[in-house]
């Protein structure tokens, strides 16, 4: 009983370890036979978990029939030995590189970003004023090239440091520049020329034409005519004074007027067909009145249509009442049309008409 026992201890142990044989004395029979030289064997002679795998392994390519204690051998899946995953190493990401500096452009052509879509940019020719939207390449650089050999005498040799180029460059802009401003100053001036030409050429045949005829009506002329043209100014003449003397006499005379109330600030006394209407105080309280068809915006309004909206002012002064016109029909004292603009002394009695107005207005003094 104890020999059985103790045979059977290393199998039950073995069987624990592993779990996947059946007799573990054929397991280690054949580990025996093919254990390399130094492996390293456990306790109780039996070898590590890791080689029995790897030979069990082994004897999968190539099954073996063995004979162990004569039972039969151990079947595929009861010699299988499950794999473990490969550790599958990460690619290492190299570290971000700087991107290589983009070449130069050709030479005359710029970056330009655009005007109407953000973020967005297109390329010119500073010299041939192309634009395009496409980075510019050695292709466009030799056609643009050709194009202008044509337009400069001399070809600029592009050579040295960038800054020299780029120095070129601007200089040839500046000059590109100057010679378009002279060129539109050159065409302003050529267009001023020309309409003063053409003006003179309209202007001139009237002239021509009107001394011409001056000279052909002065060899025409009879003694018919010249008694014709005297007796039509000699009418003419006579119409203006018949005028004159109907509107001197439409003004009355001091003794003609109708009696008014007592004066006791200077006032003006508005009469109409001989009859006396109304006053309009010139209180001290006051420096300055106007007079116009603008209601609300001035001190004595008047309606008619020849009366501006501010036709005409009264200002106080040293001497007395100051009248200045400001009208468009203008202003008339004692028949007389004063001056727009320049202030006139009233006196005492002095008549005053506005516009083509039948009113009369009389100026009076404190009596």
């Amino acid at each position: 009983m104890m020999d059985n026992g103790a045979e059977d201890a290393p199998r039950r142990v073995s069987v624990m370890e592993e779990g996947f044989v059946k007799t573990s004395r054929g397991i280690q029979s054949r580990i025996q036979s093919k254990r390399p030289s130094g492996l390293k064997v456990l306790r109780y002679g039996w070898p590590s978990l890791a080689v029995m795998a790897e030979v069990l392994s082994s004897e999968e390519e190539q099954p073996e029939v063995e004979a162990v204690a004569g039972k039969p051998p151990a079947s595929k899946k009861q010699t299988e030995v499950p794999k473990e995953p490969k550790e599958v190493q990460e690619a290492k990401v190299p570290p971000n590189r700087k991107r290589p500096a983009p070449e130069p452009l050709p030479y005359g052509w710029v970056r330009k970003a655009s005007k109407t879509k953000k973020g967005a940019y297109y390329y010119a020719n500073i010299l041939t004023g192309k634009t395009q939207v496409n980075r510019p390449g050695p292709r466009t650089a030799s056609a643009s090239g050709h194009r202008q050999r044509a337009n400069r005498p001399e070809r600029l040799e592009v050579s040295g440091s960038a800054p020299a180029v780029s120095e070129e460059l601007r200089q040839r802009q500046a000059e590109h520049d100057a010679a378009a401003e002279a060129e539109l100053e050159e065409v302003k001036r050529k267009a001023a020329e020309r309409r003063a030409a053409l003006k003179a050429m309209e202007t001139a045949p009237d002239d021509e034409g009107s001394e011409e005829s001056g000279s052909a009506d002065d060899e025409n002329v009879t003694g018919e005519d010249v008694t014709k043209w005297k007796q039509e100014e000699e009418l003419r003449e006579k119409k203006q004074a018949e005028r004159e003397e109907k509107e001197r006499l439409s003004w009355p005379a001091a003794s003609e007027l109708p009696p008014v109330p007592r004066v006791l600030q200077p006032c003006l006394d508005v009469l109409k067909d001989g009859k006396w209407v109304e006053r309009h105080v010139l209180g001290s309280d006051k420096q300055r009145w106007t007079l116009g068809r603008a209601v609300g915006e001035v001190d004595f309004p008047m309606n008619h249509s020849t009366i501006s909206r501010q036709h005409a002012a009264l200002t106080r002064g040293g001497a007395g009442i100051y009248l200045v016109d400001q009208s468009v029909h203008g202003v008339q004292v004692d028949a007389q049309r004063i001056e727009k603009n320049l202030r006139v002394l009233l006196k005492n009695g002095a008549m005053i008409k506005f516009g083509a107005s039948t009113r009369l207005y009389v100026y009076h003094e404190p009596t």
